[in-house]
């Protein structure tokens, strides 16, 4: 059974996927499932920016790890932000 999430995009995200958000359906609702699904859609310069130290991952506004054990449920929101520094 499929499990469809909705992914938001900030910062040069954007730029790299061309979207605000999109939707996805995942067979195995996890972020290692949803991080490979991502990085075969947009390339090795999506899964680069998502693993830098400044990108965190929040599911319906939580912070998440890439080692959280999580399974996404139906309808959940995952979003990719940016820690934004300046002086």
């Amino acid at each position: 059974m499929m499990t469809r999430v909705n992914i938001r995009y900030f910062a040069h995200l954007r730029n790299i996927t061309g979207k605000l958000t999109e939707e996805i359906d995942l067979e195995n609702p996890t972020i290692d499932s949803l991080l490979d699904r991502l990085a075969t859609k947009y390339g090795k310069v999506f899964l680069r920016e998502v693993s830098e130290p400044g990108c965190l991952l929040l599911a319906n506004g939580r912070l998440l790890t890439q080692k959280s054990k999580v399974k996404f449920k139906e309808g959940d929101i995952v979003s990719f932000v940016f820690l934004v520094g300046g002086g």
